[in-house]
């Protein structure tokens, strides 16, 4: 990708957002670091963010957690260029690019540079990559995951 797209919002510092839906609750640690925020109870989606040096989200479509999570209306949760659960692979290419592909199941990524301030104030390029879900031509679950590590 030429330029870096973020999860529920249009610049690196609103991707960081996703971490403070956190609660006092204790933490739903799943995969050794996604933390789950959020679950949809009506339109079965999730939300969980990353909790190590990264700004990382993931929103995908799944069951009810057996753990209780606070309630959001998901739906409309999308990328700062509009890609949401549900939109279709045609739209994915028309955001992204990349070539036809076809398939009940596939997984497809993407790379680019996010740009923000170390803790030196010094400029500094951080690697991004999104992850996205295809299934049955429709969108299942999108992540995006941005290394931090060079801000520190």
């Amino acid at each position: 990708m030429a330029k870096a797209d973020f999860l529920g919002g249009t610049s690196y510092e609103s991707v960081c957002h996703i971490g403070a839906l956190k609660t006092n609750a204790q933490p739903i640690i799943f995969n050794n670091f996604w933390q789950l925020m959020r679950y949809d109870r009506k339109h079965h989606i999730a939300l969980a963010a990353g909790s190590t040096d990264q700004c990382s989200g993931a929103l995908f479509v799944a069951p009810p957690p057996g753990v209780d999570v606070p309630d959001q209306d998901l739906s409309a949760y999308a990328t700062g260029r509009g890609l949401h659960l549900g939109s279709t692979y045609e739209t994915v290419r028309s955001l992204y690019g990349g070539t036809a592909k076809s398939g009940s199941h596939f997984v497809v990524e993407y790379a680019a540079s996010s740009w923000a301030l170390s803790i030196t104030k010094k400029r500094v390029e951080l690697p991004e990559i999104i992850t996205i879900v295809v299934d049955n031509d429709r969108v299942s679950a999108i992540t995006v995951y941005i290394d931090t590590g060079a801000m520190y």
